[in-house]
């Protein structure tokens, strides 16, 4: 800042890598130990294989009642066959039918889309940067650096010589 406006009391020259290496210590509170990392990826892999398998049992109850509902599908034209259903209430059952059946694949397709295990690879690849954030940190050139904060940082500020910051 060359303090055109006037706001600043006193200027005071820090250089960026300074500033940069003021932001160091909040690496180490989203680090967490490759142990750890391994501990919650397994968890969030048994806690993803227990919900596909029951949005699968979930899917089968889908099908085994859109199976049900071609037979009361079939049923309702053999009535309408033999008399016991006039035109009228034939039709009435048939879109009662259909509206069920509508039903049923809307919700298959949603359970079919629930189970895209895409969560679980944000998982795992945040838990990845967290084990490895420091490395990435010192290998990174300045502007990386400054990309990188903006991705976890919100409020940066500097103060003087001090940086001031919110997760």
């Amino acid at each position: 800042c060359s303090n055109g406006k006037g706001f600043h009391q006193k200027s005071q020259y820090v250089a960026e890598a300074v500033i940069l290496s003021r932001f160091e210590p909040m690496l180490d509170t989203i680090t967490i130990t490759d142990k750890k990392a391994k501990q919650v990826s397994d968890a969030l892999s048994v806690a993803h294989y227990a919900a596909q398998a029951a949005k699968q049992r979930q899917m089968e109850g889908f099908r085994a009642g859109l199976k049900e509902l071609e037979s009361a599908e079939d049923e309702l034209y053999l009535d309408m066959k033999r008399g016991v259903l006039d035109d009228v209430g034939y039709r009435r059952q048939l879109t009662r039918v259909r509206s069920e059946r509508q039903r049923f694949t809307t919700l298959l397709e949603q359970a079919q889309q629930a189970i895209d295990g895409a969560y679980l690879k944000t998982a795992q690849a945040t838990l990845e940067l967290a084990t490895r954030a420091k490395s990435l940190w010192v290998s990174r050139t300045a502007v990386e650096r400054r990309q990188f904060l903006e991705k976890l940082l919100s409020n940066p500020l500097l103060d003087g010589a001090t940086v001031r910051y919110e997760m």
